[in-house]
């Protein structure tokens, strides 16, 4: 079968490409096998087709080889002389086939392994036969073993990563692995030291149990020959080797337990490539990659839910590449170094730092656009973006529900102080009922306060009145009336069925909503204005045994203020999905009881992501494809109906105006 071998480089990042389409390679290791397919990029000369690749003159020399070297260990007691000269013969051979598979194009797969083969046998034979003549024996019966693990190990990572040479470690980190690959004639000096020595130290053994210091020291320190010259001159070169040898080794058995874990974990589509990016070769990195040969490329900074929002870019002609480095934060030059010399669009995270110098790259490689996977979008700097002339797209509208119900969620934990209770009974310290055991707070018909009733607050208001008959208190800049209406239906129906009718009220501050409900959320968008919106003295006009619910932005809370007020205040409850200084919480906020944390899951359910993440592939397509804005970022049902195909439309794009894009009329 046959192997295409190419490159692709990009600065200070190689790309290997590992085909798992088709399987035309196999490369068993004990117990198991792995399949691959290499497939490059780089125009290949001309070959001779007719002739068998078995008659190729490389090949033809490297039978040579062999057959000199069968004749040299056949001698090498009797006649050590002819031994060393036909041995060395042999070995100079080595650089014969090389230039004669170079010069007549004559490179093949079967001529690389006969001569890996060859060259790793004759040094074991070798080693070998020192190993009878001189003691302690274990010398160079190591020596064998880290030649052939080294040499074999290096093959097989290069077929894993997709080199069509072991001689390519331009990726390395070492400085010497790269100088003994990268020049030849180092190189040459110290394969030559290593074979001239292991000769030098045959023919200068006079019995067969010689002790290998002293016959090394007395041949370099106090005799004066040809051979102790060459003894002295190839002990450096022979060091050097060796070296090499061992950062081989472990540089190659990195790869091939990075190729296993992956395969092992990945569930790879029939279209998928899987490409190894190496930053430094010690630490490689997973890079996935669909339809490799698409026009547009599109990078994705993180692994994101379902399968949809890539097929959809697959089909419109583009190129996925999805980043599994394991950083849960990417800096701003890994992803640099992800969005490289040509660039159309990126699929970023709430995370990530998008500013000038982002936008400035995103640019030079012909990028027109960046979507967040997330409504927010503080993370963006938008003008940035304009000056670039980069779309930047988020995802509204699909995550209202799920949010609310997260808020709901922790409103009732922290309320029935359900956490608080799970660790106790996790700890074994439950003996029995008892009355006054983890008493928390009735919902219904207490007071739900909510600061900012847009669409995540008012779903998450609705929630709570329908759930749980609260009465609502509300603030927002602008009046609810949707949210007024069925407030007021639904007390109208439960007034009608017997019960209490629940109420609603629209405070005119915040802090009339602070100071009459029992359960607060908040809701409003994160600015100037409304960071730190719950400080100290807010916190202190609160009810004593008050819940407070954020699911919005960490830095609408001054969080060191509130872990003194849960400190105070032990019956004073909070639950939080985002926090001040993500990922990090302010110090005693853990050691609070009091405190629900959750790591910012408020959109995590299955629905709500896969569909952000769609949203955000046709953010960045639609802008690719040059689709005008979708009129109403808050009504996205059309663009998550899998049944049907998408409008040609960009669901989001914040900046769209200072763009000067058009609106879509559908």
């Amino acid at each position: 079968m046959r192997i295409k071998n190419t490159w692709q480089w990009r600065p200070n990042l190689v790309r290997f490409d590992l085909d798992l389409k088709n399987l035309t390679l196999y490369l068993f290791f004990p117990n198991f096998k792995i399949a691959t397919t290499l497939t490059h990029f780089q125009k290949e000369r001309p070959r001779p087709e007719k002739l068998s690749v078995y008659l190729y003159i490389p090949n033809i020399v490297g039978y040579m080889r062999v057959l000199l070297n069968c004749v040299a260990f056949a001698v090498c007691f009797s006649n050590k002389t002819l031994f060393s000269l036909l041995y060395f013969f042999s070995f100079c051979c080595d650089a014969v086939d090389g230039w004669c598979a170079r010069r007549f194009n004559q490179v093949s797969t079967f001529g690389a392994v006969l001569d890996m083969v060859t060259d790793r046998v004759s040094t074991a034979c070798l080693l070998v036969i020192l190993s009878q003549v001189y003691r302690p024996s274990l010398v160079f019966l190591s020596l064998l073993a880290l030649d052939i693990a080294s040499h074999w190990l290096q093959m097989y990572s290069t077929f894993l990563a997709g080199k069509s040479s072991h001689k390519d470690v331009k990726d390395s980190t070492s400085w010497l692995f790269r100088l003994y690959y990268g020049n030849r004639i180092f190189m040459c000096y110290c394969c030559v030291s290593c074979e001239v020595l292991y000769i030098i130290l045959l023919l200068i053994a006079k019995n067969q149990t010689e002790n290998l210091l002293n016959v090394v020291v007395v041949s370099t320190l106090t005799e004066i020959s040809p051979l102790s010259f060459l003894l002295a001159l190839t002990l450096f070169g022979w060091s050097m080797k060796q070296t090499v040898n061992v950062i081989q080794m472990k540089t190659a058995a990195d790869v091939c337990v990075l190729a296993s874990r992956i395969m092992d974990t990945s569930a790879l589509s029939r279209s998928q490539n899987l490409f190894f990016f190496f930053s430094a070769m010690a630490k490689p990195v997973a890079i996935e990659v669909y339809n490799p040969n698409g026009k547009y490329r599109v990078v994705s900074t993180k692994p994101m839910p379902g399968t949809r929002w890539i097929n959809l870019l697959i089909d419109q002609g583009c190129r996925v590449e999805i980043c599994h480095l394991k950083k849960t934060i990417l800096s701003v030059e890994d992803i640099i170094d992800l969005i490289g010399n040509k660039c159309d669009g990126v699929i970023g995270q709430l995370t990530e730092d998008w500013g000038e110098t982002l936008f400035s790259a995103l640019s030079k490689a012909g990028g027109k656009a960046f979507s967040n996977m997330a409504v927010g979008y503080n993370n963006v700097d938008v003008e940035a973006a304009n000056k670039y002339g980069i779309a930047v797209g988020n995802t509204p509208g699909v995550l209202t529900e799920t949010t609310a119900e997260l808020a709901a969620s922790l409103s009732l934990a922290a309320a029935r102080r359900i956490v608080e209770a799970d660790g106790f009974m996790r700890a074994g310290l439950y003996e029995g009922w008892l009355p006054h055991l983890f008493v928390g707070n009735l919902l219904k018909g207490q007071t739900v306060g909510v600061i900012g009733a847009g669409r995540i607050g008012s779903a998450y208001a609705r929630m709570m009145v329908e759930g749980f008959k609260m009465n609502l208190i509300y603030y927002d800049l602008y009046q609810s009336t949707r949210l007024e209406k069925f407030v007021t239906a639904y007390g109208q129906f439960l007034k009608a069925n017997g019960e209490q009718p629940v109420t609603w009220k629209r405070a005119s501050s915040m802090e009339e909503v602070l100071r009459e409900a029992d359960l607060i959320s908040l809701h409003p968008v994160l600015d100037k204005t409304t960071y730190h919106l719950v400080n100290k003295e807010r916190l202190a006009i609160m009810k004593k045994e008050a819940i407070l619910v954020n699911c919005s932005r960490g830095p609408v809370i001054d969080e060191a203020a509130l872990v003194d007020h849960l400190r105070e205040n032990p019956m004073f409850r909070v639950g939080l999905d985002v926090f001040e200084e993500e990922p990090f919480m302010k110090p005693g906020l853990a050691d609070m009881k009091n405190a629900i944390v959750v790591p910012h899951i408020a959109s995590a359910s299955k629905w709500t992501r896969e569909g952000m993440a769609t949203l955000a592939a046709l953010n960045v397509l639609g802008r690719i494809k040059g689709y005008p804005i979708w009129s109403d970022p808050n009504r996205v049902d059309p663009f998550l109906n899998e049944n049907a195909s998408p409008p040609n439309a960009s669901p989001s794009i914040v900046n769209s105006k200072a763009l000067g894009l058009p609106v879509s009329k559908l």
